[in-house]
Order: structure tokens, then sequence, then C-alpha cells
């Protein structure tokens, strides 16, 4: 008895479906692989993107927007609540798989860790020196999401944009003060021990700023009547 051949549209149509069940079974795996990861304070979330990974849920977005802005929160990211208030109500209903913190905002992590794993990541009270701390931070969230080579990529790129400025700033030889306008009265004057302090501290550029911190003010002194603890500087 002759065999019947399929036609050739027969044949594509047969491959096509293939490839989709193909696609849609990796795009399961790989879903499935990424583990939702919630950040308590904004170093995390900016870690987090600058590895390419899109928080779960990210506290107090709104004011992230203001105060960082970039890299930007994405649209499908959840408000968890204030940084050194999660909505536990909220985080309840569909846990993340992990949620990260730091020291600045351990005060409710018996209870977070009651629903979810919890994992402080600092680059402050390390021990370290604030842009070592903010390396090892980087590697450490590297690790959890699985972007170990991204990690070292942003720090890496990191070195280069340092290495760069260092050039840039060559000549400066005039003291500048790196201020932050907190309101229309009050500004955040920033010294040691940050973002802005790396800088200082990578490149000829010769802050001004040469007291201390202001108490409760760690990384950037702020001018006596502002009322609120100031943010720390991240990448």
């Amino acid at each position: 008895m002759p065999r019947v051949r399929p036609s050739r549209p027969a044949v594509v149509t047969r491959i096509a479906l293939l490839v989709g069940v193909w696609l849609l079974l990796t795009a399961s795996v790989q879903a499935a692989a990424t583990p939702r990861i919630a950040a308590a304070n904004w170093s995390s979330a900016e870690t987090l993107i600058a590895l390419g990974v899109a928080p779960y849920a990210v506290a107090d977005i709104a004011n992230y927007r203001k105060w960082v802005s970039a890299p930007a929160i994405p649209a499908e990211t959840i408000d968890m609540g204030l940084r050194n208030q999660p909505n536990l109500e909220l985080l309840a209903q569909r846990p993340p798989d992990l949620l990260l913190t730091s020291a600045l905002f351990v005060r409710d992590d018996q209870r977070l860790a009651r629903l979810m794993p919890v994992e402080i990541v600092d680059n402050f009270y390390t021990g370290k020196d604030y842009f070592a701390g903010t390396c090892a931070m980087t590697r450490r969230i590297g690790e959890l999401v699985g972007r170990e080579a991204a990690a070292e990529a942003l720090i890496a790129r990191t070195e280069l944009e340092l290495a760069t400025a260092a050039k840039a700033l060559a000549d400066s030889t005039r003291p500048v003060y790196v201020v932050q306008f907190a309101d229309a009265q009050h500004v955040r004057v920033f010294g040691a021990g940050n973002m802005v302090g790396t800088l200082f501290e990578r490149t000829p550029l010769i802050n001004a700023w040469q007291g201390r911190p202001t108490a409760g003010a760690s990384p950037a002194c702020r001018s006596p009547a502002w009322p609120s603890t100031p943010r720390r500087a991240s990448w």
C-alpha cells in the first residue's frame, strides 16, 4: 500500500506547533527559575534593576521615584508600603521568594520572616568602606538571583566610570560642596561614607565639607532643622 506523504503546509504547521510548545515550556521554566524578590530598601532595589532583575515588590515607590528616579521601577512592581513598616497583609497574600532588607529597617524582620525568607544585604554597617561594602552587597545580590556575571560587570562599569571621572577632574583644585535640596529651606550636605564620598576618594575632587555629619545623619550631613533621616546614597 503506497505511503501518503504529508503536504508541505502540513509539515510547516506541525513544526510551528512544536516550536510554539517548546517556547512556552522554555518560558515557563525560565519564569519558575527567576525568584520573585522584594526590596525593603532602595539600595537593593536599584541593584536588582541594574542586574536586569525586575523587583517583585519595592517599598515606598512614590518616594523612590521622587528621590531616586533612575533606574526606574518597572510598572509591574508592587508597592509594599513604607520602608520601615512594610504592608504585611499585602505581602501575606502572595509572599515573595525572598525579601531583601538592610540594617536600617530591621524592626519588622521577625514578623516578616514568618511569611518569607528575609536577608539583610547592606552597604553600610559592614565594617568596610562604602565602596567596598557596596561591591560586596552587589555580589551577594548577584548570588541570590543567579546573576553573578552581571554583578561583576556592574562593578567593572562603575570602576571604569570612576577612572574616567578621575581623568576628567585631573585639574580640579577648588573645593566644592555637594548638596541635595530637601525643600525650600533645607539642604543635605554630603560628607564621607557614601556614594558622593567615594567620588571624592577616587578622584582629585576636593570636598569643601570637612565637618562631622549631624547626629542621625550618617553619610550625609543635614541642616540642623531638617527633621527626618536623610536618604543614604547608593549606586
